[in-house]
């Protein structure tokens, strides 16, 4: 019984955690070891105006703008590699999709 009631608890935090990422005002982006984006969130969809399906498979590099320097990256990968996370705003260049 213990067994089932703990796995019960892990879905139900699963699934709140889900919750608070996806309804969160606050734009998410889930990257591997290679930079390889995982996961974003609807805040991030809306805030940069790409979809998942634009970014998901991609770098981070997509948005590199050309207005933050080395040192910006430098402390950004720092960050990442001394504690697996980085917190800030980026000005990122925005996508243009042409329509026929």
């Amino acid at each position: 019984m213990e067994g089932k009631r703990k796995n019960m608890l892990l879905r139900q935090m699963d699934h709140l955690y889900e919750q608070i990422v996806e309804h969160t005002s606050q734009g998410i982006m889930v990257t591997d070891a290679d930079a390889c984006i995982l996961f974003v969130n609807r805040a991030f969809t809306a805030i940069t105006g790409y979809s998942k399906d634009d970014v998901l498979g991609k770098t981070p590099r997509l948005w590199q703008s050309g207005k933050h320097g080395k040192p910006f990256y430098a402390q950004l990968w720092t960050s990442l590699l001394e504690t697996g996370r980085w917190q800030g705003e980026i000005c990122y260049s925005i996508c243009c999709r042409l329509t026929d």
